[in-house]
């Protein structure tokens, strides 16, 4: 089994844990996937400390919305990761931070978030692998889809915004944008 399946399967029975109200097994998807969760943080609000305080509302908020999870739409990560771009979405937008962005490339991206202190070499390695992978199926976009991608999540713009900046119908942003995802999801499916 690949280390991105043992990953998944770690993540859907500390779910299943975690829906039975068992503290330990939520410490220890904290444990396991807060680098995962930052990373996605800090790529949108581009600030340490106000990614941990998004980081600590996130992971409250998966353990207070617990209930609501339901395995038939996403995994425990997707979902995690979902709210945590939701609130850093939201933070940004409310700290008018756009104007200190200066990248919209995941190749450009900051990866020094990714190494902790003490941090388990192997974790870091199945990390720098994900980043990899993820630039690699990014590369494979058309270049259209490829913008509508990265000024939607490392920049945290909306569709509507993302029509507005490029001048190209907010239909035409939609249709790439989903083409986009299925795209990826096609090519990451097999490998994480």
């Amino acid at each position: 089994m690949s280390g991105m399946s043992r990953e998944a399967n770690l993540a859907r029975n500390l779910m299943a844990r975690i829906l039975r109200n068992d503290t330990k097994a939520f410490g220890e998807l904290y444990d396991h996937f807060n680098r995962v969760v930052y990373s996605v943080i800090i790529n949108i609000v581009r600030n340490p400390r106000e990614a941990e305080e998004i980081l600590q509302e996130v992971f409250v908020t998966f353990w207070n919305k617990r209930n609501e999870y339901d395995f038939s739409k996403s995994s425990p990560v997707t979902w995690m990761v979902t709210m945590a771009r939701n609130r850093a979405i939201d933070k940004f937008r409310s700290n008018e931070f756009r104007g200190a962005m200066h990248s919209t490339s995941i190749d450009d991206a900051p990866t020094s978030f990714l190494t902790v202190a003490g941090e388990n070499p192997l974790d870091g390695a199945l990390l720098d692998e994900k980043q990899r992978l993820v630039q690699s199926a990014l590369k494979q976009l058309p270049q259209d889809q490829q913008i509508i991608i990265r000024v939607a999540y490392f920049e945290g713009l909306s569709q509507s915004e993302i029509a507005e900046r490029y001048s190209i119908p907010l239909g035409t942003v939609k249709t790439r944008m989903r083409l986009a995802i299925k795209k990826l999801y096609d090519l990451l499916r097999e490998t994480m």
